[in-house]
């Protein structure tokens, strides 16, 4: 350096403090972790070290892989220093993974108690359990084909799977069993009599429900990929059930089915004697029910199509979703002191409500304070907001009736109410990281007028007031836009600069290596890159009035006072200026009001509705995360379930040969609609993805019912010369027990999904909720319609009511079959 003109040696270390040192202090992380040897809570600091997965990559293998290394790290660690986990999303996918595994074999086991039940042979039940191993190895076979991996989605595809692939194998067991007792048939003549009767149907119902779902799989956006996982799980396995039960189950049946003996109702044990008195009395009230329904078709039309209003006026009350939040085991709370509020005041008054979390909520096991860390505003740095991480304990060490994230949220929520000194926001992430900042529905106000940032903040805290005061739907409307933070304005007086010969960029520079940090250069130390920076120590920076203390260098390289040039003015304004497509937007969150039934749908149509009104037309709404893609989404999930319907009916018309009898099958469908939406609205459940996933399941089952009662009745019109209401009567009555058997089956199948906890629930709850509702609609009411269905449809198409009359020996209407007084016994 030169001084005075002359070449002397100045270092740097006699005009500055030199120091290595980290390159910012705006990240602060200060760790509540609850010691379970002591019971006490231990705090330190901490720093925060962040891994993220590349896409498709196993996230079990990749944590398995970390702890690894981290355990020979370890050992290199300085004295004192120790790693823990502060929060690994692997455990909730684990978990997630798990209870649908377990969901899965419960299943597994309930499908067979209930094919027991009917067939009451142990060797008999073995042939279509047999299809359920084979139809899921094929199914991961076509996964791995496909690029999926095993996830929720695909795995609820395997559970839903295993009752939908063994109803191919009993229908076809059942047609044999039938045939053997009636016909007293060997078991290879009657499978190959039975084969004739049921290969069509089968056939029939692998292409109705690939034509359902096959659609699906084309579907665009976060929802389409959501649903195309499940949608060529169920076709796989579907198209593999279809050629087990028409190849492997009836060889099964020829070996296992070797004779037949009649024996006399009391030799049976006493528990298969009631239930096949109480499965006759019940199928006689089936057969009652169904000759009613034929002989007053034109009322019983008329219900139909009173049930098809209701159906349509439901779907369109019940509210829209993406998908349900899920207890993942963490939440955050971002904290807000007043405006330019100091790092080290915010940490305080966060670390305040951090004791009080951890006192109050004893299933907290661990929190992180991250100083100025606005985890809402896209993590930007603010002194005066802090987010607290907090993480609960393990699910086997809660009680998951009661101690979970939302009961944690609401308690959160209570202690941040009680602090006066802060604003909080307190929600649960969605169940996929990266789409949303917070758990509700979020938007950009956005400024379509030249306005102020002060107009902004003002309008959008008006919008928030007015959502949050006439809206039940809503629970906190919550906008995140501050413009009264304290600033300095610092004006170059152009004259005085001219006159005194000091250019504006020198003017700045000088003013950024005092109060800011300028950058000069960097250098490479230990394999790593070092930035260097200089700024004005603390005493010369301190107060604005320390700006005359400033020189600037002029062009003549004499010195020069920066006050000289500048005036300093104490204001406020925004820390934060956010801009969405060039405009001025103000980011909102709206949390719905989840625990009375409503969704973020809701939230949007309010929204949309209000903004307007209460705003005028300056403004334009964009939305954001989950509900950007609920947005894009629109009604694509309908037109793939219109797309499904068409193919479903020309598949049908195909097969049928006739355009009529395609309608009785579609006719059935409103029923199982019917009891599916009316079971989510009891229950304040939204329309989301997983209950559209129950909708295309409902579809194809549905069909499949309608499927064997007009394949039975057109061969009873065909080979046996009946009129079409008694071979609706004679189908009705030969397919009400397989057709019980596999709802019964499903059913129960699908009961572990609305009854189980924790990790991924409630996306079990919304995919059971809708399984079991429909299918009970399907079961105790379609049925009974479709025979009427056929009778009335045929009937209009062929202008008479068909042949003379039933064949001899068969029953006319309201015939109950004799109860189930034969044994299938295997050698």
């Amino acid at each position: 350096m030169t001084l005075n003109g002359q070449s002397q040696i100045v270092r740097l270390k006699d005009v500055a403090e030199v120091i290595l040192d980290a390159n910012s202090y705006n990240n602060y992380f200060f760790v509540h972790k609850r010691n379970h040897e002591t019971g006490k809570v231990d705090k330190f600091e901490a720093v925060s070290l962040q891994l993220y997965l590349v896409p498709g990559a196993n996230q079990l293998k990749a944590k398995a892989e970390v702890a690894e290394a981290m355990a020979k790290i370890e050992a290199f660690l300085p004295k004192g220093m120790k790693y823990f986990y502060h929060y690994d999303s692997s455990i909730f996918v684990y978990q997630a993974i798990s209870g649908v595994v377990e969901t899965l074999l419960v299943a597994f086991f309930l499908v067979f108690c209930v094919v027991f039940l009917f067939i009451q042979d142990l060797r008999g039940t073995i042939i279509p359990i047999l299809a359920i191993p084979v139809a899921v190895i094929g199914a991961f076979a076509g996964i791995y084909a496909s690029g999926f991996n095993i996830n929720t989605l695909s795995l609820f595809g395997l559970v839903l799977a295993i009752g939908i692939v063994v109803d191919d194998a009993i229908v076809v067991l059942e047609n044999v069993e039938r045939i053997m007792t009636e016909d007293h048939l060997n078991s290879f003549d009657a499978t190959v009599k039975a084969m004739r009767e049921v290969q069509a149907p089968v056939i029939a119902i692998v292409m109705v429900l690939n034509a359902v779902f096959v659609p699906v799989a084309f579907l665009g956006g976060f929802q389409g990929i959501m649903m195309q996982q499940f949608a060529v799980t169920i076709a796989i396995s579907v198209i593999i059930s279809g050629f087990v039960a028409l190849t492997l189950t009836p060889a099964l049946c020829v070996i296992f089915l070797r004779n037949v003996k009649h024996v006399e109702g009391q030799q049976k044990v006493l528990f298969f004697r009631v239930f096949d008195q109480w499965f006759a009395k019940l199928q006689a009230g089936y057969m009652f029910l169904v000759t009613w329904i034929i002989d007053h078709s034109k009322a019983c039309l008329t219900f139909w199509a009173v049930i098809f209003g209701l159906t349509i006026g439901m779907f369109l009350k019940i509210p829209t979703s993406v998908m349900p939040l899920e207890d993942m085991g963490y939440f955050y709370n971002v904290t807000h002191v007043n405006p330019g509020g100091a790092l080290r005041y915010s940490v305080e008054e966060s670390n305040k409500i951090a004791d009080k979390m951890m006192e109050r909520i004893p299933y907290l096991d661990r929190l992180v304070v991250m100083g100025s860390q606005d985890i809402i505003d896209n993590g930007t740095f603010k002194t005066n907001t802090s987010t607290i991480m907090g993480c609960l304990a393990d699910e086997e060490d809660r009680d998951m009736a009661h101690q979970t994230i939302n009961t944690a949220l609401d308690e959160t929520r209570r202690i941040n109410d009680e602090n006066k000194n802060i604003t909080a926001y307190a929600f649960n992430q969605p169940p996929v990281r990266g789409l949303s900042p917070g758990g509700g529905a979020t938007f950009y106000l956005q400024a379509t007028q030249p306005l102020t940032v002060q107009d902004l903040h003002d309008d959008s805290v008006k919008i928030t007031e007015h959502l949050e005061k006439n809206f039940k739907a809503v629970r906190k409307a919550t906008q995140f836009y501050e413009v009264d933070t304290p600033e300095l304005r610092v004006d170059v007086d152009p004259v005085k600069a001219y006159y005194y010969k000091v250019g504006f960029e020198d003017a700045y520079n000088s003013l950024q290596g005092v109060f800011g940090l300028y950058y000069i250069n960097f250098f490479t130390k230990w394999a790593d890159i070092f930035w260097v920076e200089i700024t004005g120590q603390y005493d010369y920076r301190k107060n604005p009035e320390l700006l005359n203390t400033v020189f600037i260098k002029n062009t003549d390289g004499e010195m020069v006072p920066a006050g000289n040039i500048m005036t300093v003015t104490e204001t406020t304004g925004a820390e934060v200026v956010t801009r969405l497509n060039d405009f001025l937007a103000s980011q909102i969150v709206v949390d719905p009001n989840e625990a009375d039934g409503h969704t973020t749908g809701e939230i949007m149509d309010i929204v949309e509705s209000e903004v307007p009104k209460v705003l005028g037309n300056r403004y334009a709404v964009k939305w954001f995360g989950l509900c950007y893609q609920q947005l894009i989404a629109g009604n694509q999930s309908a037109v793939a379930l219109s797309l499904g319907l068409i193919m479903v009916f020309l598949i049908l018309a195909a097969l049928f040969e006739m355009w009529t009898l395609p309608i009785v099958v579609v006719m059935g469908l409103p029923f199982s609609l019917f009891a599916a939406a009316s079971v989510v609205l009891m229950f304040k459940m939204p329309n989301d993805t997983y209950f559209q996933v129950s909708l295309l399941t409902l579809i194809g089952l549905s069909a499949k019912n309608a499927i064997l009662i007009v394949e039975f009745a057109i061969d009873a019109v065909k080979k046996e010369g009946m009129n079409y209401r008694d071979a609706a009567l004679h189908a009705a009555k030969l397919r009400f027990r397989p057709i019980v058997m596999t709802s019964i089956a499903f059913i129960l199948g699908a009961v572990p999904l609305v009854t189980c906890n924790g990790a991924g629930a409630n996306a079990q709850h919304s995919v059971g909720a809708g399984i079991i509702g429909g299918m009970l609609g399907s079961t105790c009411v379609a049925v009974m319609f479709i025979p009427m269905f056929f009778a009335v449809m045929m009937r209009l198409s062929h202008g008479n009511d068909g042949p003379s009359g039933p064949a001899p020996g068969h029953e006319g209407e309201g015939h109950t079959p004799p109860a189930n007084g034969h044994e299938v016994t295997a050698h």
